[in-house]
């Protein structure tokens, strides 16, 4: 998970376009309802960088280490 929406779907949508985040956030709510300690890698380049502080505050929100 790279972050919301807008930031996973710059890097990360399905091979027919549509956007990755709901399918793999669900799973991540699952995760941490399930498990006591997960955490993220959240991937950044040139198209996606400038989304870090926003990103960074999203994962916080959503109490995920990463």
């Amino acid at each position: 998970l790279d972050g919301p929406q807008e930031v996973q779907d710059i890097n990360r949508c399905f091979k027919n376009g549509k956007s990755s985040f709901d399918f793999v956030y669900s799973r991540l709510q699952t995760l941490k309802e399930k498990e006591n300690k997960i955490t993220v890698v959240a991937t950044f380049d040139k198209n996606s960088i400038e989304y870090l502080p926003f990103s960074y505050s999203f994962l916080m929100n959503e109490q995920v280490p990463f």
